[in-house]
């Protein structure tokens, strides 16, 4: 519960939130064969 209201304070302090915009995004396929994911 602490964690949440700490990351409410900041939210509301800063504006600092998660994106969304690049939490979905894939890597480039250079990295993915790089790093043998698949």
């Amino acid at each position: 519960m602490k964690y949440a209201e700490f990351l409410v304070e900041i939210n509301r302090k800063f504006g600092w939130g998660h994106s969304k915009l690049y939490g979905y995004q894939s890597p480039p396929n250079e990295e993915i064969e790089a790093w043998n994911l698949f």
